[in-house]
């Protein structure tokens, strides 16, 4: 979910809040992003009108850093690792790919790498820290078992297709053999009890003609 920001960098357009991320990410100081920031016309622009005329000082670069930067890093680097996912592992692409089930499991699991790697970082205890991997490995194993869940219901429903189609192909070959007859003569067979023997008139005395 994206937080809604409020401050003077936050109001900036994306594209150069993009590019202070990025000089903030190559670890130049502040004084000369200050510099750079207040003498841009899109930033003057902004400051005039959402903020009297107030340039962005210090203090503001800070907020962002451990705000909107701090966000900014931690998509990067989630992005960063899906990358190397689909890059070094091929099977792994193709069992995602057209499974909403296996593309949602994967991206959660990243971002887990990611808050895992932050919350046991931040020099929590190691007890804190075991905890809270154990949160997270409950998490992880409530979504496997939803996962498997789909994809039973999915093996389910493919099984449940090819009973119908080889119950409709029984079907269709029953209806060919017991219409052969009709098929072939243009008429429907007669019954085998209509059929009947011919038979001669009894002459004089009861008795067959030509005795």
């Amino acid at each position: 979910m994206n937080i809604i920001r409020s401050g003077k960098i936050a109001q900036l357009p994306p594209e150069i809040q993009e590019q202070l991320n990025q000089r903030l990410a190559n670890h130049e100081s502040s004084t000369p992003l200050l510099k750079w920031l207040n003498a841009l016309p899109e930033v003057r622009a902004v400051m005039d009108r959402e903020f009297d005329g107030k340039i962005i000082v210090r203090q503001n670069l800070h907020a962002w850093m451990h705000g909107g930067y701090a966000e900014w890093r931690r998509l990067r680097e989630a992005r960063e690792i899906v990358e190397r996912l689909h890059r070094d592992s091929n099977e792994l692409t193709k069992v995602a790919d057209g499974s909403v089930v296996n593309i949602t499991a994967q991206w959660l699991a990243v971002r887990y790498v990611v808050a895992m790697k932050q919350r046991t970082g931040r020099g929590a205890k190691d007890g804190e820290a075991w905890e809270r991997m154990r949160e997270c490995c409950h998490d992880v194993l409530a979504l496997q078992r939803s996962e498997h869940l789909a994809q039973r219901l999915e093996l389910d429903r493919e099984r449940l297709d090819w009973v119908s189609r080889k119950v409709g192909e029984l079907k269709m070959e029953e209806g060919r053999t017991t219409g052969g007859c009709e098929l072939a003569t243009g008429k429907s067979p007669e019954p085998a009890a209509s059929k009947a023997c011919p038979t001669s008139e009894p002459g004089p005395g009861g008795r067959p003609p030509g005795e």
